[in-house]
């Protein structure tokens, strides 16, 4: 998937990998909507802000698209 950031410290378009559907308790307790806790692998994410950490996020049709925060991006 593609995450959109626009912070202070990021801003931009990174690849991030679903690394699970069952977010932890304390996932939970910072994200409340969170349904999936996903990765930004280092080997292909290339801003140093972001390099192998892992977020709670929901993903739904709320927040899908390129004007929202996140978009899936399938392999051919």
């Amino acid at each position: 998937m593609l995450r959109g950031w626009d912070t202070s410290k990021t801003a931009g378009w990174f690849v991030a990998r679903i690394q699970s559907t069952a977010p932890s308790a304390a996932d939970l307790k910072k994200t409340p909507s969170a349904n999936c806790v996903i990765k930004y692998p280092q080997s292909i994410t290339k801003e140093k802000t972001l390099n192998n950490t892992s977020e709670a996020f929901e993903l739904s049709a709320n927040n899908h698209g390129v004007d929202q925060w996140w978009v899936l991006v399938k392999k051919l």
